[in-house]
């Protein structure tokens, strides 16, 4: 009796995860397509995500960068993955925006590149651009990553 139920239980479990499968296929275009504002706007290069089976059986979100699919966090500077990282989050939020909301964040200045602090302050004044807040924490140094974002 528990084996029949475990089994019925699979069969659910497994179709709830083929349709939650279909609906992600159904809207990965659209979802690049916001993660493609965000992470063009740091990186200054081409964007986008796919969503494939790469190196296993489960699919999976991977960034596209100047046409390159990038499988493995090591195919970026440390830069790069923290905001692919939040393009990424940033871009969950646009997608399911429903009404104004939030995202809270600390300041990555200190592992920015300084040719990527005014792109990284771009990529959240940007997502301000709908009625979002922004909370972020910072540790005071060098960076102009903040006067970047102060000043726009």
């Amino acid at each position: 009796m528990k084996r029949k139920k475990l089994k019925s239980l699979n069969e659910k479990a497994d179709k709830i995860s083929q349709n939650i499968e279909a609906e992600i296929l159904k809207n990965v275009y659209n979802f690049s397509n916001i993660f493609s504002t965000y992470a063009e706007l740091f990186l200054g290069l081409e964007a986008s995500l796919t969503y494939e089976k790469l190196g296993g059986d489960k699919y999976r979100f991977y960034p596209v960068i100047d046409g390159t699919t990038r499988t493995t966090e090591e195919e970026l500077s440390e830069s790069q993955r923290f905001f692919i990282d939040h393009s990424f989050r940033l871009s969950v939020l646009s997608f399911f925006y429903n009404e104004p909301s939030f995202y809270i964040v600390e300041t990555p200045d200190s592992s920015l590149d300084i040719a990527y602090e005014r792109n990284a302050a771009d990529v959240f004044l940007y997502f301000l651009k709908k009625p979002y807040s922004l909370i972020i924490t910072s540790n005071l140094n060098n960076s102009e990553f903040l006067n970047y974002l102060t000043s726009a």
